[in-house]
């Protein structure tokens, strides 16, 4: 299957095909697949993501579970004697193979040229071996390797840029895969936990649109300012959150400086308050994440790292992996064609809880909103910036469907939620 190139919109706020159709990009994370998955395990996993409506797959060429010194699967490593100037064919070939296989079931694959454990060892395995000598080269080999694959480059790798060096480093990476993709292949940039690209590359050319991560500490963070925050930045560029609560992952602390697990996990309803609340505040898209299958977990197969408790051949049906379409359907059916954005409609939200935070998403032509109920509770939203409101219809985030409607009178609405746990609200 041929998938159509992608690019930004010409306002700068969401991704399009080639032919301006809106793109809504809804990916999950397996970062490890290129070296714990077999090919035929790779096929399982792109059908039935597939199936679930994902479009997009999170991956890295270089895993940080020591994807310099162990192998893949079939015993290879990337490069001969750690260096990126001598390239292991066979490892790169299993690479082309996935990404053609991705092709097939309709997934673009962002692809990171490496973790950032390889050029910013502040925590992880390392080495770090590439610099601002040979970053570049390494980009533009890459680049020339997939040019002419469904491919939107991630640069970074969950670390920060402490120094003018990682700075150079990425900008050369960068760069060098831009020298042969030009404008037809997207970059973006996976930053550390709890912060975003706009953090770290605001001001680089090479950078398409921004992605943060809201990361796995503590409940109901708040991406949604984090979005709208980089949504109002110059220059203008789409937004979205690239790794947020994943599910069946500890929820943890850096309580006394240490990450650790608190004894909660996240759950499906996470996952959902992640995905709509993004989405609602103008995100271009979302990336959903399970513990298990970041790390390809696999009983006798893969040590579990932070207590991977499912093997990923399971939590691939997870149920948040089964809801997150939702969202895309809704954004595609009626929202991004008009463009969302975050809207201050929840009257009384300053005492409020962020555990208890609706979000509104409004067309930026005022004819509708959506709005995310993230729990039960009486609410009262103001409609007046809405152009004639006369109908709300209450969807089912857990299934997508409609549950009822209600004729609106007036510019103000009470909402009385006493179950489901949470509810989308379309008011038009």
């Amino acid at each position: 299957m041929k998938l159509p190139k992608l690019r930004v919109s010409s306002d700068s706020r969401i991704l399009e095909t080639e032919t301006g159709t809106p793109f809504f990009y809804l990916a999950d994370t397996v970062w490890c697949m290129f070296q714990r998955m077999t090919y035929q395990e790779c096929d399982l996993y792109f059908q039935t993501r597939a199936a679930q409506s994902f479009n997009a797959f999170q991956v890295v060429a270089l895993s940080e579970e020591d994807g310099l010194r162990t192998a893949n699967r079939y015993n290879h490593l990337p490069f001969v004697d750690l260096d990126p100037a001598r390239p292991v064919e066979e490892y790169w070939l299993h690479i082309d193979r996935v990404i053609a296989l991705a092709e097939e079931a309709g997934l673009y694959t962002a692809l990171l040229p490496t973790w950032g454990d390889k050029f910013n060892k502040k925590w992880g395995i390392g080495p770090e071996i590439f610099t601002p000598a040979n970053a570049g080269a390494y980009g533009a080999w890459i680049a020339q390797r997939y040019k002419d694959r469904a491919i939107i480059w991630t640069m970074g790798g969950d670390r920060a840029l402490d120094t003018d060096e990682h700075r150079q480093i990425v900008r050369n990476m960068a760069e060098g895969v831009r020298s042969v993709v030009g404008q037809s292949q997207l970059i973006t940039f996976h930053p550390a936990g709890g912060t975003s690209s706009s953090n770290w590359v605001q001001d680089e050319a090479w950078l398409d649109f921004h992605m943060l991560q809201s990361g796995h500490t503590g409940l109901d963070n708040a991406n949604w300012e984090m979005i709208s925050h980089d949504r109002a930045l110059s220059p203008t560029r789409p937004v979205m959150d690239g790794e947020p609560n994943y599910e069946n992952h500890p929820v943890m602390s850096t309580r006394g400086g240490r990450w650790a697990p608190t004894g909660y996990w996240f759950t499906q309803h996470d996952v959902r308050k992640t995905a709509w609340r993004s989405a609602l505040s103008g995100a271009c898209g979302y990336t959903y994440g399970c513990h298990d299958i970041w790390q390809c977990y696999e009983p006798g197969v893969t040590p579990p790292k932070n207590f991977a408790r499912t093997c990923w051949r399971e939590a691939i049906e997870l149920p948040g992996a089964q809801q997150v379409r939702h969202v895309k359907q809704w954004m595609q059916q009626i929202g991004l064609p008009a463009r969302i954005e975050a809207a201050a409609m929840t009257i009384g939200a300053g005492d409020l809880s962020p555990a208890e935070m609706p979000i509104a998403g409004r067309a930026s032509d005022g004819r509708f909103a959506f709005i995310y109920l993230p729990c039960t509770g009486s609410y009262e939203f103001d409609l007046s910036t809405l152009v004639a409101p006369t109908r709300c219809t209450w969807i089912s985030p857990v299934t997508g469907d409609v549950l009822e409607q209600h004729t609106i009178n007036g510019k103000t609405m009470e909402v009385d939620n006493d179950g489901p746990l949470d509810l989308l609200l379309l008011v038009e």
